[in-house]
């Protein structure tokens, strides 16, 4: 396998630079997870300073025709596909970000998006950042009174739904702060054969209200388009808000900056063995969760590949036929799904060779599915830890050297440390258990309005540095610096702050 560089935004040739072997050799005094890394995937990177949606720009720009988006839904025994190029997509994105500043929508707003993954969400995800506004994301099957809560707790004034959440939505309107809700339909981005294919496929059109406070996403996107006004973004203003637990209510906001989401994408597209402009990305993963935000959606944006959306992710039977179809090329999950992916395949047969690279992600995941899976693809299972305070991902298994009791390595310019799990000042020496802490470019502004619990939970480590942040998470390093995670916390409000949870 032949790596590379692949952030458009990088610069490549670091493996021929005499300072990276100089720095390698010596951060492997006290990082001996260096010694592990893949030839040329350098200890530290270099990161783009730009906002996040720049990355779509630059592929807009050199990749126009490649196919950015394929909405994929099942008519009978087929899948059928809408497609967007990255030149379309762009596009709408701009006039869809000039549609939110012609209804007031300015630079800091929040807007919540509580949509699953298809094309609206990153449509609407890219527009918001181009104007300099804030994505909250909201899990679409959450319960009113956590979708209450998190658009309280945010102060957005802005949502986008599917429109079969809009009567719930109806009812809690009164306890919010909302000026405008936006209805996408599910049939808007949909192949044309199945939005006719009888009633039960594409729900009655709704009657926007002649006021313009709930809308539809069409209406916005074809807005008679003012000229898009320039807004100055920059790396440490905030992108997303993101609310993870199950159960939100009264949790915080957890605050990711676009240099926290950039640096993420960067030593993600560094690391994992996928080409520019050559990847085909199967996304299952949901975007409003830190793990499908950064390892789906931004990581393949910045990379040029194609986000294969499916109309119902939940059916692994159609799913596996999108990867036949579609050659997927690779495959972010949880161990749940690799393991239906096996057990499906057992049932029928299906051209799965496609998969060079899946990463897995949230649970422990065997050795025995690792190799079920590697033997039904012919590629490879990474596994891979991380939590949505450090942006989704903090280690990651290297491709030639993968440990199957471990969950990777620490990625480049991020520091692991195992502490104390009474104080938190004492570092632990090599195979101890104690909880595990994270410094690095991708570890969160803090909660939301939340000053003294973020300063709870990232402060001051053992080695006196101040930006730890005190995952909750416990495990411990072994000598050649591979991570082990052996269990969540147990009492998660220690500290006055929520578990960090993926």
């Amino acid at each position: 396998m032949r790596f590379t560089c692949n952030t458009p935004f990088a610069k490549s040739g670091y493996a021929q630079d005499a300072s990276f072997v100089v720095r390698r050799a010596e951060g492997m005094m006290d990082k001996p997870w260096l010694q592990q890394y893949d030839t040329q995937v350098p200890p530290s990177l270099k990161y783009p300073v730009l906002p996040l949606d720049h990355f779509l720009l630059h592929a807009a720009h050199k990749f126009p025709k490649r196919t950015a988006i394929i909405t994929s839904a099942p008519l009978r025994d087929r899948q059928l596909a809408a497609r967007q190029t990255y030149r379309q997509l762009n596009n709408m994105v701009n006039r869809f970000a000039a549609g939110l500043q012609q209804r007031q929508v300015r630079k800091g707003d929040r807007v919540a998006i509580a949509l699953p993954n298809c094309a609206e969400f990153v449509i609407a995800a890219y527009a918001v950042w181009r104007i300099g506004g804030i994505v909250v994301g909201l899990n679409p099957n959450a319960r009113l009174e956590d979708v209450a809560h998190v658009l309280d707790d945010s102060g957005s004034e802005t949502l986008i739904i599917p429109q079969r959440l809009l009567p719930g939505v109806q009812s809690i309107r009164s306890r919010t702060n909302l000026r405008q809700v936006v209805i996408s339909q599910a049939a808007d981005f949909l192949p044309w054969p199945v939005k006719w294919n009888g009633r039960e496929t594409v729900p009655r059109q709704f009657k926007a209200n002649n006021s313009a406070s709930t809308l539809s996403f069409r209406r916005v996107l074809r807005s008679k388009m003012a000229r898009l006004k320039l807004v100055e973004v920059m790396p440490p203003d905030t992108a997303v808000i993101l609310y993870p637990h199950v159960n939100a209510h009264n949790q915080p906001g957890i605050s990711l900056s676009h240099r926290n989401l950039v640096c993420s994408a960067t030593m993600s597209n560094h690391w994992l063995p996928l080409q520019p402009a050559q990847e085909t990305v199967l996304a299952l993963m949901p975007f409003y969760d830190s793990f499908g935000l950064t390892a789906v959606l931004t990581a393949s944006v910045a990379n040029a590949a194609t986000l294969v959306l499916m109309h119902n992710p939940r059916d692994i039977g159609h799913s596996l036929q999108a990867i036949q179809q579609y050659r997927v090329t690779f495959l972010p999950g949880v161990p749940k799904l690799f393991q239906a992916v096996a057990e499906h395949s057992r049932q029928r047969q299906y051209n799965l060779s496609s998969i060079h690279l899946a990463l897995s992600s949230k649970a422990a995941l065997t050795l025995t599915l690792r190799q079920q899976f590697e033997s039904l693809t012919g590629g490879r299972l990474l596994d891979a830890y991380g939590l949505t305070e450090a942006g989704g991902l903090v280690a990651l298994d290297p491709y030639r050297n993968p440990r199957s009791d471990a969950v990777g390595v620490p990625l480049p310019d991020t520091d692991v440390q195992i502490a104390d799990v009474s104080l938190g000042t004492e570092a632990l020496s090599v195979g101890e258990i104690g909880e595990v802490l994270v410094r690095g470019p991708q570890v969160m502004s803090g909660y939301w309005q939340r000053p003294v619990i973020t300063a709870e939970v990232v402060r001051t480590g053992p080695d006196g540095r101040s930006g730890w942040l005190f995952t909750g998470d416990l495990g411990y390093l072994d000598r050649d610096g591979y991570l082990h995670i052996t269990a969540k916390r147990q009492d998660p409000l220690t500290r006055g702050a929520p578990r960090p949870l993926l």
